[in-house]
């Protein structure tokens, strides 16, 4: 009866991963060399006991580091990484009884590599005497200008700066009172020389 009751106990208390769930909307998206999370929500039929847990990837992503250990249910994040171009692939999250490595659960999660947004398609800046602009996917700016003298924001939008000395209000002033001298000027010895002429 004894016998009976300490192989009743050892059953009891040995460790079973009952599932694992994925709480990431799939797909799950990584910027290219980057680092992303999978989170996976490990059940224990036994609070004491302890797993290990880690991800097998297809090309282009990778788990960052080797097999992490738990003990009891809990929810794990697995850090996983991708480089090179953009792509799209599946992780396996694997989770297997540490004293019992036959005990095991796995689940596919698909994950996709990609270009990191730099900006909003369509934006414009200015960037010294450039207005630039954002490409399609967001993944970097191009030339849409170059101005002649620096860029500028006007209500919130970028522009060429509009050199001041051709528009200074003061030369064109004078210029005007330059002129109308002249022109007085001729007209006064024009008289002048008519008049001396008269007997």
């Amino acid at each position: 009866m004894k016998k009976i009751f300490v192989i009743a106990m050892i059953l009891l208390f040995l460790p079973l991963v009952q599932a694992i769930e994925v709480s990431e909307h799939e797909p799950i998206s990584i910027h290219v060399g980057h680092t992303g999370l999978i989170k996976a929500t490990i059940i224990e039929t036994n609070e004491y006991a302890s797993f290990g847990i880690y991800a097998t990837c297809t090309d282009g992503f990778s788990q960052v580091g080797g097999t992490i250990v738990g003990t009891g249910s809990q929810t794990t994040s697995i850090p996983i990484v991708c480089s090179g171009e953009e792509t799209s692939g599946t992780c396996t999250i694997n989770v297997y009884d540490s004293n019992k490595p036959q005990d095991k659960d796995s689940m596919s999660v698909p994950v996709e590599c990609i270009l990191p947004r730099l900006c909003n398609p369509g934006e414009r800046r200015c960037n010294g005497n450039n207005i630039e602009f954002c490409n399609e996917d967001g993944s970097g700016w191009g030339t849409y200008k170059t101005c002649e003298n620096d860029c500028e924001y006007n209500n919130f939008e970028p522009g060429c700066k509009i050199n001041e000395t051709e528009f200074d209000p003061t030369i064109v002033i004078f210029a005007v009172f330059v002129i109308v001298i002249l022109i007085v000027a001729f007209y006064w010895k024009r008289n002048q020389s008519k008049n001396s002429g008269k007997p």
